[in-house]
Parts: structure tokens; C-alpha cells; sequence
């Protein structure tokens, strides 16, 4: 990365030659067979610079092609990096996309951990590319923006199941005893 200035040090201001931004991703398994379901894990990863603010405010929207997924379950993980449930969270629904917003000003939360999660049921053959949009704020007073780098996982469906044949005899279809 490009050397920086961090406020990360306990007297104040320290150079960083190798910053690393804070980063939320997708985690998930690939291929996935079709019809199968898989949870998808979206991970947060915090560096050194906030290390003493915190995560203390999140919405991120999760962007997938709901012709080859389709939404099983979604939540927040009970009790993100060992802080209190968030104080406020929030999940928005629409076509191929889920929102997740969550806060909490008192106790920021600190360190790296799972965030939320999708379970999804595989309903298509082929790649599909699962996005993120997002805003994060620590738990400075006040509030400061976070620089996060959004993370994107393609998962590859495949129907690798073999196709099974069921013959059902009928020696007699007329019931007749004529058999014709």
C-alpha cells in the first residue's frame, strides 16, 4: 500500500509504510451443486490504525443475481467480536439484494469477526458474482468515516448429480384381464 499517516500509536500520530484498509468479504465455497443451500459469512477484518476506535456503525448491501440464488436465511451473528448485541440493527429486503445495518455507539466493537450471514439455495447452473456496497463509522466521538475495501466472491453451480430412471410395469393397464 501507499505509506500513511495513522493516528494508531499511543502517543498520538505513527507512520505506516504497509496500511492496510479495513475490509468486509464474502466468504463462501465453490462449486456449489444446484439445489443445495450454503451460508455465506461476510467477514470484517480490522488494521492496526483502528485498533483503538473501533467498528461502531455498519450498513452494507449484499448484490447477487436472484436467478441462480435464492434466499433461505439471513442474520446477524449474536455476539460480533465479544462486544454487546448491536444496539440497533436492521435487515432490508429487495430483488437481489440485502442491506444489513447495525450500531452500537456505547461499546464499538474491536478486532476481526463475522458481521452477518446469508444462507442461499443454488437454483441455476453457471457463475454467479455476489457484490458489496457499504458505509462504515467507528467509535470515535464523533463518528469517523472508515476507509473499507468491499469485498466479491464468485461461486461456480453445478448440477453434477446423476440422473435417475424409475420404470413402473403395468401388466394389466385396462384392469380388464385382457391386457390390452
Amino acid at each position: 500500500g501507499t505509506p500513511a499517516y495513522y493516528d494508531w500509536a499511543p502517543g498520538g500520530i505513527d507512520y505506516d509504510n504497509a496500511p492496510v484498509m479495513a475490509a468486509v468479504d464474502p466468504v463462501a465455497t465453490s462449486p456449489m451443486e444446484i439445489y443445495s443451500t450454503q451460508v455465506v459469512d461476510f467477514a470484517w477484518t480490522s488494521p492496526a490504525c483502528y485498533a483503538d476506535k473501533g467498528l461502531a456503525g455498519y450498513e452494507f448491501t449484499v448484490h447477487f443475481d436472484e436467478t441462480m440464488l435464492s434466499v433461505v436465511d439471513s442474520g446477524f451473528y449474536d455476539v460480533p467480536f465479544g462486544a454487546p448485541d448491536p444496539a440497533f440493527y436492521d435487515i432490508q429486503r429487495g430483488t437481489g439484494w440485502l442491506k444489513f445495518t447495525a450500531a452500537n455507539w456505547e461499546v464499538p466493537f474491536l478486532g476481526d469477526g463475522d458481521l452477518s450471514f446469508i444462507e442461499f439455495e443454488a437454483i441455476k447452473t453457471g457463475w454467479v458474482h455476489i457484490t458489496l456496497t457499504s458505509s462504515y463509522k467507528t467509535g470515535a466521538m464523533p463518528p469517523e468515516d472508515m476507509s473499507v475495501a468491499d469485498g466479491d466472491v464468485w461461486i461456480l453451480i453445478e448440477d453434477n448429480t446423476d440422473p435417475t430412471l424409475v420404470l413402473d410395469a403395468i401388466t394389466d393397464p385396462t384392469s380388464d384381464g385382457t391386457n390390452c
